[in-house]
């Protein structure tokens, strides 16, 4: 089997991250806000740099 990338690490985090949540209930609240918070940030770099044209 042929390997690229990140993408065995991805894949392992990602099942960690799943098993986490659903054990653990306050674990799925804080990524979310944590995922949220990050989009937040995006937009509002893309905000500025559309006002700054």
């Amino acid at each position: 089997m042929q390997v690229w990338g990140d993408y065995p690490d991805y894949v392992a985090r990602l099942m960690l991250v799943l098993e986490k949540c659903n054990t653990d209930k306050k674990a799925v609240v804080e990524i979310l806000a944590t995922k949220n918070q990050l989009g937040t940030h995006e937009l509002d770099h893309k905000r500025k740099q559309i006002k700054e044209l």
